[in-house]
C-alpha cells in the first residue's frame, strides 16, 4: 500500500486525534471485491472494517504505516477506519443530495420539502467556504471555527429554512384564487394543479423547473415591475402568461400557467 493512497491518509488523520476517538470509513459507489479473513469477499456487503480483511492484507497495511510514522504495527487503529458502500452519483453530488434532503424534509417539515434544492446549496456553500482556508491549526477550537460544520450548524440552517416562507402552501393559494377571479373550469384547474407538482419534483430532483430557452431576465424584469409598481396578482400573473405564452408556444395553457404561478412565488420569496 502506498503512503498516499487513501487508507493510508485514513490512517494518518485518525492517528493524529491524540485526545479525542476518531473513526474515518472511506466511501465509494462501488462495490469492494476484497477478501475476508472469516472467508469471501465483501462485495455483498455495505459496510467493512479494515479489521475484517485477511491476516495478510491487514499485516502489510499495518507494517506500511507503522513504518511511516515510526510506530509498532499493533498499534496501528484498523479497527477504526472502514469501507462503505453508497449508492451515489459522484458524478453530480448535488442532485444525490438534494433527493437526500428532500427525504429528510419530508419527514421533519413536510412543508418545506420542495425547498430541499435551497436547503443543499446552502449547506453547499457553507462547507464550500470553510474547505477553501487551508491555514494550519494550532487548537481544535481554531480547526472547528475555520474548517467544521457541526450539528449546531445544521440546526440554525434548518431553523432559517422553516422562517422561509411555504412556497407549495403559497401556489395553492394563488391557483385557488386565480381559478376563481378567471373563472378557470375545474377541469382546467386540475391540469393547471398537476403542472405545478410536476414542477415542484423537477426543482427537487434537478434544480430546473421551467425551460433553458426561457429569457430569465425579461421573467425577473416582470416580477419587478409588479413588485414596485404594485401590481395584483392578476396583473402580474396575467403579464408572466403572455410572455411565457410568446416563449414556450410549444406549451400547453395549462403548464404556461402552472409555470407562471411558479415564478411568481419564487420572486415573491427572494423580495421578501
Amino acid at each position: 500500500m502506498k503512503l498516499d493512497s487513501p487508507l493510508a491518509k485514513l490512517l494518518k488523520s485518525v492517528l493524529s486525534f491524540k485526545k479525542l476517538s476518531a473513526t474515518a470509513e472511506f466511501v465509494s459507489n462501488t462495490r469492494y471485491k476484497v477478501e475476508l479473513e472469516a472467508g469471501g469477499t465483501a462485495v455483498s456487503m455495505e459496510y467493512v472494517g479494515l479489521e475484517e480483511l485477511t491476516k495478510s492484507r491487514q499485516t502489510h497495511i499495518g507494517e506500511t504505516v507503522a513504518k511511516a510514522y515510526g510506530m509498532n504495527a499493533a498499534d496501528i487503529p484498523l479497527g477504526k477506519v472502514g469501507l462503505r458502500y453508497a449508492p451515489i452519483e459522484v458524478n453530480d453530488m448535488r442532485v444525490h443530495v438534494i433527493g437526500a434532503a428532500h427525504g429528510f424534509l419530508k419527514q421533519i417539515s413536510v412543508a418545506h420539502a420542495a425547498q430541499a434544492d435551497s436547503f443543499v446549496d446552502a449547506l453547499f456553500a457553507k462547507l464550500a467556504t470553510a474547505s477553501r482556508n487551508t491555514s494550519k491549526c494550532k487548537t481544535w477550537d481554531e480547526l472547528i471555527r475555520k474548517r467544521g460544520y457541526s450539528r449546531k450548524h445544521f440546526d440554525e440552517a434548518l431553523g432559517a429554512l422553516h422562517l422561509l416562507p411555504d412556497q407549495q402552501k403559497r401556489r395553492e393559494e394563488v391557483l385557488d384564487k386565480l381559478s376563481q377571479d378567471l373563472n378557470w373550469h375545474t377541469r382546467e384547474k386540475m391540469r393547471v394543479e398537476v403542472a405545478l407538482t410536476d414542477l415542484a419534483r423537477l426543482k427537487v430532483i434537478g434544480g430546473e423547473t421551467g425551460h433553458p430557452g426561457i429569457d430569465s431576465a425579461m421573467l425577473d424584469a416582470i416580477s419587478a415591475q409588479a413588485d414596485s409598481d404594485g401590481w395584483s396578482e392578476i396583473q402580474e400573473f396575467q403579464a408572466l402568461e403572455e410572455f411565457l405564452s410568446q416563449e414556450l408556444s410549444d406549451e400547453t395553457s395549462s403548464r404556461v400557467k402552472a409555470i407562471s404561478i411558479y415564478t411568481m412565488v419564487e420572486a415573491w420569496t427572494n423580495l421578501t
